[in-house]
């Protein structure tokens, strides 16, 4: 994903759009991702959780459609990403059992609020909605994304202009789909898909014309989706995100826990790995150090 940091850089272009986003500098962009090796280690293992949805194991609500992050890899027919590796790893540290229920993503919110899960969000981006709610909390940022359109080469849409009257497509309840349905006002219909497959799918057969999504998961089709030879990014980003796991709002003691091993991870460069290995490079995380991580 070469293109990541330019469009993290050009980000910092487009604050007269999205005046509170987080802003990033060329300068600070080239930050590496790891700032030192200072880990904590004297933390319960196991943590004596008092509200575990189930006892003695995390249960983790995944969403196993939106690549690189959590996929199921074919060769296996197990859900596998860099944020399915992180869950591993902040299970094995916390000495309990990890169980990953597969939903879309609709359902993720709502069901930590429900109490059917621990933990959820390959990455949820935020917003003075979901830093207030009450039904969920969120981590401290595991990465950094930008809010981005995909369409097809062939489409005519090189701008954010270029989308009027245009179709636009998002995958139902995210924030890249309600920042375009919020900034993109001259749209001719907008379409709302289970899961990113489906959006792309709907691309692919002509029924929208552009869709919605972060880069991450946009470049990841660019490079190795079957309709990648096609496919084309809008531009410039539209907005920017720190994102953070998800955790039921009735576990503040794993929050805690789960902030710590995150510092962990970022100083000892294990989580950097991870991502390095799914995605070639770890360019999502060079926004980091500017919130302090």
């Amino acid at each position: 994903m070469r293109f990541y940091r330019r469009f993290l850089i050009a980000a910092a272009t487009i604050l007269t759009i999205v005046p509170t986003m987080l802003v990033i500098t060329p300068a600070t962009a080239q930050e590496t991702a790891s700032t030192g090796n200072l880990v904590y280690e004297d933390y319960p293992k196991p943590w004596p959780f008092r509200n575990l949805v189930n006892p003695g194991k995390l249960t983790v609500a995944v969403t196993p459609d939106i690549p690189p992050a959590t996929f199921i890899d074919p060769a296996t027919g197990k859900v596998d990403g860099f944020i399915v590796v992180l869950w591993e790893m902040i299970a094995k540290d916390l000495g309990i059992e990890l169980d990953m229920v597969s939903v879309e993503w609709a359902t993720v919110l709502p069901g930590l609020a429900a109490n059917r899960f621990d933990l959820g969000c390959a990455g949820a981006a935020w917003n003075q909605e979901r830093l207030l709610s009450p039904n969920f909390l969120l981590s401290n940022p595991i990465q950094v994304t930008a809010v981005v359109g995909l369409t097809l080469k062939s489409s005519g849409i090189n701008t954010w202009t270029d989308t009027v009257d245009k179709r636009m497509g998002g995958v139902r309840g995210e924030i890249y789909l309600e920042d375009g349905v919020y900034y993109l006002k001259e749209v001719a219909s907008t379409s709302e898909f289970p899961g990113p497959q489906e959006g792309l799918l709907a691309l692919s057969n002509s029924q929208v014309d552009f869709l919605m999504m972060n880069l991450v998961q946009a470049g990841y089709y660019m490079e190795n989706s079957p309709q990648a030879d096609s496919l084309a990014l809008i531009a410039e980003p539209l907005a920017l995100y720190p994102e953070s796991l998800c955790v039921n709002a009735q576990e503040a003691d794993l929050l805690t826990a789960i902030n710590i091993l995150l510092g962990n991870y970022r100083s000892d460069g294990s989580y950097a790995k991870v991502v390095m290995e799914f995605m070639g490079n770890t360019e999502m995380l060079d926004g980091l150090p500017l919130l302090g991580y």
